[in-house]
């Protein structure tokens, strides 16, 4: 008997990851999958949204607490494997925007109460 049978564990709806930034294990929808590129001299990890460019990947959570954590245990070229430096503003730039976009999506959400420091007295 397996230990799924055995707990009553219900298996995740799509596979694990690992975030590179804070090593909590999520549903691979949940994370963002982030390459190296090396087409303008330099090495930068991008974002791959689409999760269909070539090569190894690293997950990240869409946090920017997560991607400041991963910049900070150099953990973008540790897990790309790649040995020399590597610039990841490009990622930190589009997890700001993601979050950005949806911070004004939820102020706008029609029937919502605004935030309180929002409201007239």
């Amino acid at each position: 008997m397996t230990d799924r049978v055995r707990t009553g564990a219900v298996p995740p709806p799509g596979p694990l990851r690992t975030c590179i930034g804070c090593r909590q294990r999520a549903v691979d929808h949940d994370l963002l999958r982030v390459v190296a590129d090396s087409d303008s001299g330099s090495l930068r990890a991008v974002p791959d949204p689409r999760r269909r460019a070539s090569g190894r990947g690293a997950w990240v959570h869409r946090d920017l607490a997560c991607v400041d954590l991963a910049i900070r245990r150099r953990a973008f070229g540790r897990a790309l494997r790649v040995a020399a430096p590597m610039d990841p503003g490009p990622v930190r730039e589009h997890v700001a925007a993601q979050q950005d976009q949806h911070h004004q999506d939820d102020q706008h959400e029609p029937g919502k109460t605004p935030p309180a420091e929002s409201r007239r007295r």
